[in-house]
Parts: structure tokens; C-alpha cells; sequence
């Protein structure tokens, strides 16, 4: 369980200092991180790489999260959040506002199963900070 809740603050620090993928504002295309031309389309775009971890967290048991190895879906998520930082530096976006944007969209966030509600609650109480 301590190993559980490490990987949850990991991730919620992770949330906090980084942000990537959406939809453009006419909705027709799918808004990518290099595509992010502001802060704002920049927290647009981490959406969609949130939830699918919550996606997989979703289906994921206490058992996956204290193996040797972790699950995929964190190691995806770790290399696409690199890239959403990587951005947001381009951007000029501070910590303190792609918080503030992340934490608006929050409720655009969904989860099933005990890990994936264990970490949205912990996005909806928390925050990003």
C-alpha cells in the first residue's frame, strides 16, 4: 500500500507541474502537445493523455501498481507528460498557470475501478497543486 501511495503522489506531482491533449478551438482536429500554441490549448491537450491513464487505471488491480515493473500505461503517460513539459517551457507557460488551467478541467475527467476513482478523486480534491 506505501508503494501505492508513492506512485499516487508521483503522479499527482506529475499533474501538477506538466499538462497535454485536446481538441483545436473549432473541434474539428484533435489538438497534439507541438501543436499547442498557448498555455491554454497546451492544458487542452493534456486531457485526453490524463484520462487515458485513468482509462487504464482503470482497470488496473492494487497487485499492478506494486509489481516489479510498472504498468505501460505509467510509462507511456511519464514519457508524454516529458513532452508536455518540454512545451510548456516553449510556451513560456508558468507552473502556477497550467495548474490553474489544469485544475478548470478537471471535471472533463472520468474513471471505473478502485485505482482509476482512487486517482480521479485525488485530482478532485486535490487539485493540481
Amino acid at each position: 500500500m506505501s508503494r501505492f501511495t508513492s506512485l499516487a503522489l508521483v503522479l499527482f506531482l506529475a499533474f501538477s507541474a506538466l499538462a497535454c491533449g485536446s481538441d483545436d478551438e473549432d473541434g474539428d482536429e484533435a489538438l497534439t502537445v507541438g501543436d499547442a500554441s498557448s498555455c491554454e490549448h497546451l492544458a487542452d491537450a493534456s486531457i485526453p493523455i490524463m484520462q487515458t491513464l485513468l482509462d487504464a487505471a482503470s482497470e488496473m488491480t492494487m497487485a499492478d501498481l506494486t509489481a516489479e515493473e510498472p504498468p505501460e500505461a505509467i510509462s507511456n503517460f511519464e514519457t508524454r507528460m516529458n513532452e508536455v513539459g518540454e512545451r510548456s517551457v516553449e510556451l513560456n507557460c508558468s507552473e502556477d498557470e497550467i495548474i490553474d488551467l489544469l485544475d478548470a478541467r478537471v471535471d472533463q475527467l472520468t474513471a471505473s475501478g478502485p485505482v482509476g476513482e482512487l486517482l480521479l478523486e485525488v485530482f478532485h480534491e486535490g487539485g493540481f497543486r
